[in-house]
């Protein structure tokens, strides 16, 4: 009679159970594999910009502190080049692409996580948006069971995962393809300018865990009580990149605009050349120049005008000049306009309330592209 060893019969055990589950992609390397590595000619740009809410190091203990490791900016610009930075439980990085990402066939961008090996990954969710305000979270799934929790250095298997960021072994990324949010209205394919990590809390306790596009809760290695803590995020490559928004600089015999946004109100003021004018500013608080690009890539679809735009100028200032404001969101549709009458050294006030986000305001023929934190 023969007799199997229990730690052999478990094994065996697991690779027959992954077999009968086995339709996703599997491990980097191994045929059928979607991981592309970092130094692949498919990728023509990473992200240029980058913002991190940190989540704690272990989500149900409060006092376990925030991971520490890393800045947002190790993770603007290619794979491998300036380390990782932790997200934590549930904390989330948003990354910003100018040129935009656009759908083109097959997988239009990658993520890059610091995982050491086939089978100990840190997973995340992937959303995308057009303006940073509507997001649209790529559908995702997990057949990883859950009777038992994937402890703090667990395994997880590639094969039993899809569309969850972390899925590959650094120095692959995790591909994903635009096409599977193009029916959504709100989300322009051709002009994905965010894309947002969001770690997964891979508990299986449904009061603390993530779960799929299909509801199933994700099994991933927790708690990861460290400084380290939840998704390594390395670098975000694109694949297929849109037309950028040619930024340029204001001539210097133009008047320089400033904006500021402020307690739900937008501050604009105009001063001469590159110097800027006195905007009275708080102890501590920098100035902000918006950044220059053409408006020929604006579209001209307009939601709403506003008449809420009123002078603080006393009486009409001869040096002043007529000014054609109009806001825009970063999708292009307009939110509002009006012409104003905007003296030298002096302020306008527009009494708004912006999500957070990115925003475009085009002055004359100058546009501004300011952020609403």
């Amino acid at each position: 009679m023969i007799r199997v060893l229990p730690v052999f019969g478990f094994l065996l055990a697991l690779s027959i159970t992954d077999v009968l589950h086995a339709q996703f992609a599997p491990a980097a390397g191994k045929p059928g594999s979607t991981a592309i590595k970092a130094d692949s000619s498919c990728f023509v740009g990473w992200a240029v910009d980058c913002a991190v809410q940190r989540g704690l190091r272990q989500i149900n203990l409060p006092d376990s502190g925030f991971t520490t490791v890393g800045d947002a900016a190790n993770a603007t610009g290619n794979a491998l080049s300036k380390g990782v930075v932790s997200l934590g439980d549930g904390g989330s990085a948003v990354l910003i692409f100018d040129p935009p990402i656009r759908d083109g066939a097959g997988y239009d961008f990658a993520v890059f996580e610091n995982a050491f090996n086939d089978s100990f990954l840190e997973l995340a969710h992937v959303e995308v948006s057009t303006d940073s305000v509507r997001w649209a979270r790529l559908p995702s799934v997990s057949e990883s069971p859950i009777f038992q929790q994937t402890g703090s250095f667990g395994a997880t298997l590639p094969t039993r995962i899809h569309n969850l960021a972390g899925k590959y072994r650094l120095p692959y990324g995790t591909p994903f393809d635009l096409n599977d949010i193009a029916h959504l209205s709100y989300i322009n394919p051709e002009n994905v300018r965010y894309v947002r990590i969001v770690d997964v809390v891979g508990s299986i306790d449904s009061n603390w865990g993530s779960r799929d596009s299909k509801g199933n809760l994700i099994n991933d290695p927790f708690p990861t009580n460290f400084a380290s803590s939840g998704f390594d995020l390395d670098a975000v490559g694109v694949i297929h990149q849109g037309p950028t928004l040619r930024l340029i600089s204001p001539k210097k015999s133009t008047p320089t605009y400033w904006v500021r946004y402020q307690e739900n109100t937008l501050f604009l003021y105009r001063s001469k050349g590159n110097q800027g004018s006195n905007l009275n500013l708080a102890d501590g608080e920098e100035e902000f120049l918006g950044e220059s690009l053409s408006s020929e890539e604006l579209s001209e679809r307009e939601l709403f005008r506003s008449k809420l735009f009123r002078s603080k100028l006393p009486g009409k200032d001869p040096s002043a000049k007529d000014l054609s404001l109009v806001l825009y969101s970063m999708d292009g549709r307009i939110l509002a306009e009006n012409k104003r009458l905007l003296a030298e050294e002096a302020e306008v006030v527009w009494p708004i309330a912006l999500s957070p986000g990115i925003y475009i305001l085009r002055i004359n023929q100058q546009v501004l592209r300011f952020l609403v934190p």
